[in-house]
């Protein structure tokens, strides 16, 4: 429950009122949760719920043991706002990332000015520059999809023909048009 970015129609653009506790899950807890979730032959666990998930500052070593303890077709999930920076060069996030089997990248916009209205806090060059690295990762082998909500802004983007044409292999995902959180 952390997130850098205030995305208009998402519960952090009203930091103030969220209606849970923020915080970073204890790595304890979250180990336990992966534990049990292997004992009982979960088959889909996503690293992500209400923020996100990147901020975890051991992201890296939970997606890695969580992929450890997974059996037989368990789906690692996660969705990204791709907006992370990395100290050093440190690529932790996006090893992180291919423990995945699936990675979901919110990315709504090819036109700067609309992504950074609507993803508030976030900053184009650097989610642009992270999606296309990702992509092209060494040794990645998981499914990318692109996640798109459309909104009055940019309802007029051909969406799937940009995302298809940067990632020709990345699935699309496009939500209908909304107005603020609903």
């Amino acid at each position: 429950a952390a997130c850098q970015s205030r995305c208009r129609y998402c519960y952090w653009h009203d930091a103030a009122n969220l209606p849970f506790k923020p915080g970073i899950m204890k790595t304890e807890l979250a180990l336990k949760i992966i534990n049990e979730c292997a004992e009982y032959g979960v088959n889909s666990f996503k690293t992500n719920y209400r923020g996100e998930s990147t901020l975890h500052p051991k992201f890296e070593f939970l997606t890695e043991y969580c992929k450890k303890h997974a059996s037989g077709m368990t789906l690692i999930d996660r969705i990204t706002n791709s907006n992370f920076q990395f100290r050093n060069n440190d690529e932790s996030i996006f090893r992180g990332l291919c423990n995945q089997t699936k990675v979901k990248v919110s990315f709504d916009s090819f036109n700067k000015d609309v992504y950074e209205h609507q993803r508030f806090g976030s900053k184009f060059d650097l989610a642009l520059a992270n999606v296309h690295k990702f992509y092209n990762y060494k040794n990645r082998n998981n499914q990318i999809v692109i996640q798109a909500v459309r909104t009055n802004l940019n309802k007029d983007e051909d969406l799937q023909h940009e995302i298809t044409k940067r990632w020709p292999a990345a699935l699309v995902s496009i939500r209908d048009v909304v107005d603020g959180r609903l």
